[in-house]
């Protein structure tokens, strides 16, 4: 791999940038006098950025850092808002269910009872069936 070949990072190239040759003695051609254009122009910009940089980075970081902290205080905030929004629900729900407590209790026992009294019916039901039965088979056989 590169790094254990011990070889540079080649991620950018940065030939544009670079100067030719001041000592060679071959003709400037119009490709060498549009690089040379290039990398002074930005020489120029980058000594330019530095200097404003320099001039005002210190308090455009400080700026940035304080609009940050607003954002964040006001974020803050919200999450605050919306956690107590949360609990309300939720200690709104828990009352609605208290008060219909009494209610469900009321109706669960009165559907126990009524399933109750169905299979008490139902009991009844078959007893009857079976006595009919009975009757029948004794009749059946009396008249034979």
């Amino acid at each position: 791999s590169r790094i254990a070949n011990k070889e540079p990072l080649n991620a950018i190239d940065t030939s544009r940038y670079e100067l030719p040759d001041p000592s060679s003695t071959a003709p400037v051609t119009k490709t060498q006098l549009q690089q040379a254009y290039i990398s002074s122009h930005y020489l120029r910009e980058r000594l330019q950025q530095l200097a404003l940089l320099d001039e005002f980075g210190k308090n455009a970081w400080l700026v940035g850092n304080a609009q940050l902290e607003e954002i964040l205080r006001r974020i803050e905030e919200e999450l605050v808002d919306v956690r107590e929004s949360v609990e309300g629900v939720n200690r709104e729900r828990k009352e609605r269910q208290e008060a219909a407590r009494g209610e469900m209790e009321g109706l669960d026992k009165g559907w126990r009872v009524g399933v109750g009294r169905v299979v008490e019916i139902e009991v009844e039901v078959a007893k009857v069936e079976e006595r009919r039965r009975r009757m029948l088979r004794e009749g059946a056989s009396a008249g034979v």
